[in-house]
């Protein structure tokens, strides 16, 4: 079994998608599992794992960052 939006798209004339144009799409949540709510929201603890994971994971974006706001905050001043 495919988990995941069941969603068509129509071409428009340009090539661009019309996502207006859906079907089977569902205004609830209710074909999700608790199970698999679960997953993805976590304890105090796991919140803690999950933000140094991705903190070391995207080391690099973030010193950019870092860089970026202090280049633009200072040179605005």
């Amino acid at each position: 079994m495919i988990l995941g939006a069941n969603v068509a798209h129509e071409s428009t004339k340009d090539g661009e998608y019309d996502d207006s144009f859906r079907e089977d799409e569902s205004e609830t949540l209710s074909d999700i599992d608790d199970e698999d709510v679960d997953l993805y929201i976590h304890d105090e603890e796991g919140r803690k794992i999950k933000k140094i994971l991705w903190e070391a994971a995207n080391r690099e974006y973030l010193e950019v960052k870092k860089w970026y706001l202090l280049f633009f905050s200072s040179s605005c001043a």
